[in-house]
């Protein structure tokens, strides 16, 4: 069977492959968050998007993870790259971005309670699914329309659950957090993800909304870091 490429005819299934002269390789790279996920990701991907929160702990534990599912596969394991994906609560007022903050935590609770151990965290209230149930939070405490009341419903969190799961507060507080994050983080993290807590409006607002306000942290980040390194 014949096929017309780039003006060529070539065989297909022929002994020749087909020539492809704008071919580039494409990394591949894998969201994950649980050690069964991450240990997999580390084993195929080239580079991999934690979701753990923003304690240098659980990055440390997500790391070894990665790292252990790359020697498995016989690959070497400081050549995936490493990512991170923070939820951010861009809410200036403090009670309220603490709230929504608890539920950041919740959320990761909810669907990985491992994630308390490695930053000395603990659950000291009922289980998730009952306070879902008593409190109306639906789907969960990553997603539920009302953060600041699902938040309230876990109002037995420390404020250092919240801190270790998310940015929270104003832009001056976020700019500090995530330098934090950054530079306490165990191995150089190629990209950051700011993960918009709650929602944006859509449409955003092109002057004051999240992306707007986001664009003007991120220089004030650089900065810093880039202060930091010299």
């Amino acid at each position: 069977m014949r096929a017309l490429l780039d003006g060529e005819a070539v065989e297909v299934g022929a002994a020749r492959p087909a020539h492809l002269p704008h071919h580039r390789p494409v990394p591949i790279w894998i969201a994950a968050g649980g050690p069964r996920t991450l240990r997999m990701a580390g084993g195929v991907a080239d580079g991999v998007f934690i979701r753990v929160g923003t304690h240098a702990a659980n990055i440390g534990v997500a790391v070894e993870a990665i790292r252990a599912g790359a020697a498995e596969a016989g690959r070497d394991p400081a050549a995936v790259r490493v990512a991170a994906i923070f939820h951010t609560v861009l809410v200036d007022e403090p009670q309220r971005a603490l709230a929504m903050g608890k539920s950041m935590a919740a959320g990761y609770y909810e669907y990985s309670p491992t994630l308390f151990e490695a930053p000395r965290l603990a659950w000291a209230g009922p289980h998730p699914e009952a306070l879902k149930h008593e409190h109306k939070v639906w789907p969960d405490f990553h997603h539920a329309p009302d953060l600041e009341a699902s938040g309230r419903a876990v109002d037995f969190l420390p404020p250092d659950a919240a801190d270790a799961f998310c940015l929270r507060g104003g832009p001056d507080q976020i700019v500090e957090q995530l330098v934090q994050a950054i530079t306490a983080a165990p191995v150089a993290l190629d990209y950051v993800v700011l993960h918009p807590i709650p929602n944006p409006a859509t449409p955003d607002d092109p002057e004051h909304g999240y992306m707007a306000r986001v664009k003007a942290i991120l220089p004030r980040v650089r900065a810093r870091l880039g202060a930091l390194a010299t």
